[in-house]
């Protein structure tokens, strides 16, 4: 780079205070190979690109100034709006992450992790947009891999599991007939660590569901309240220790797999008596607007820290607290619980300050004619 020129001091200092900051700017985008750089109108026309762009994407400067960027997005994702919809999102936000599959021009697609940020002037009047990408594809195809395994051992996890959960229910008939106390209590730590076992395959067969299977036709109209009591019943049937709260209401139905709804508010449930030992209670709060309605778990417990809060529905990931307490998991449920709320149109959030507790709250969309 011209910047780093190895001659006299002098001499580079000279050199670096002739050049101008707009200047440094498009040094660095044309020096940038690894990433594409890409300048956006307001109307998200391409004003300019760097080198990488060029080599990344396959089009000339002449063939793609002026242009839409939504050139590069698939058929798919056009038809969707999504280049709209991303601009929108980083005008209203500043910025908008997405990884999703980008088109070349000789029509081979990759799968690209891409950030578009708005440029503002120094009277804070917006002048467009920069898009960055970068090809992950090699990344996406080990992802790949890893879900194939994923879905291959956990359906190979699941027969001898079947297997010995009939076997393990006969050997409690034979325990409690011979009045085997001591076999009870072996029995009763088998179930134990057999239910953990059972949970862990679970979770791993529903992330390849979820990831695998377009459940839109096996969606029902249900009412979200119903299904968070119910959800709320059973789960107080077998903990004692925390007695769950619900509080307001939400009568307003929705448009839902049913069977995924109950999964997202167990996860959420379940997590918050987890990550909550030492408190007695957890709180459900329901609320509805005319567009959505709204469940939020609170918990008092262990809480987590500021850094982890973006990274909690990433899958495999655990916070550090839950290592440190050693608390049993995956880190897989909140990752299925986010992809399910968005599966469903909805959204996901949590807040939480380390020591005192979460709050983990969801919205869906509402069924338009409640009458159905």
């Amino acid at each position: 780079m011209l910047l780093l020129d190895y001659g006299p001091m002098r001499k580079s200092t000279k050199r670096a205070k002739l050049i101008s900051p707009r200047e440094r700017l498009l040094l660095f985008m044309e020096n940038t190979k690894e990433y594409a750089i890409i300048v956006l109108d307001l109307q998200g026309k391409v004003e300019d690109w760097n080198v990488g762009a060029r080599h990344l994407l396959g089009y000339s400067p002449k063939e793609v100034i002026g242009k839409n960027f939504a050139i590069f997005f698939t058929p798919e994702d056009q038809k969707n709006k999504r280049p709209e919809k991303e601009l929108q999102r980083a005008q209203k936000e500043g910025r908008a992450d997405d990884n999703n599959w980008l088109v070349r021009k000789d029509g081979s697609r990759f799968f690209a992790s891409g950030l578009t940020t708005a440029i503002f002037d120094k009277l804070g009047n917006r002048m467009g947009f920069t898009k960055i990408i970068r090809d992950l594809t090699d990344k996406q195809e080990l992802d790949q891999q890893k879900d194939d395994f994923l879905a291959i051992a956990s359906h190979e996890l699941l027969t001898p599991l079947t297997v010995a959960n009939i076997h393990r229910q006969i050997l409690k008939r034979h325990l409690e007939q011979n009045n085997d106390r001591e076999g009870i209590k072996y029995f009763n730590e088998i179930t134990a660590a057999m239910e953990q076992l059972n949970h862990l395959v679970r979770d791993l067969l529903n992330v390849t569901k979820i990831q695998a299977t377009d459940t839109s036709n096996e969606k029902e109209i249900i009412s979200l309240e119903k299904v968070v009591k119910n959800v709320v019943r059973e789960i107080q049937k077998t903990n004692i220790a925390h007695k769950i709260i619900i509080n307001g209401e939400a009568p307003n139905k929705i448009l839902a797999n049913k069977s995924q709804i109950e999964e997202v508010v167990t996860n959420l449930l379940t997590n918050a008596i987890k990550y909550s030992p030492k408190a007695k209670e957890v709180v459900v709060l329901l609320k509805q607007d005319k567009k959505t309605v709204e469940v939020a778990v609170q918990d008092y417990g262990i809480g987590i820290e500021k850094k982890s809060l973006s990274r909690v529905f990433d899958r495999f990931y655990r916070t550090p607290e839950s290592r440190k307490e050693k608390l049993p998991g995956l880190g897989l449920g909140l990752y299925i619980t986010k992809k399910i709320v968005e599966n469903h149109k909805g959204q996901i959030n949590v807040e939480s300050i380390r020591g005192k507790g979460s709050i983990f709250s969801f919205t869906l969309p509402v069924k338009v004619d409640q009458n159905k």
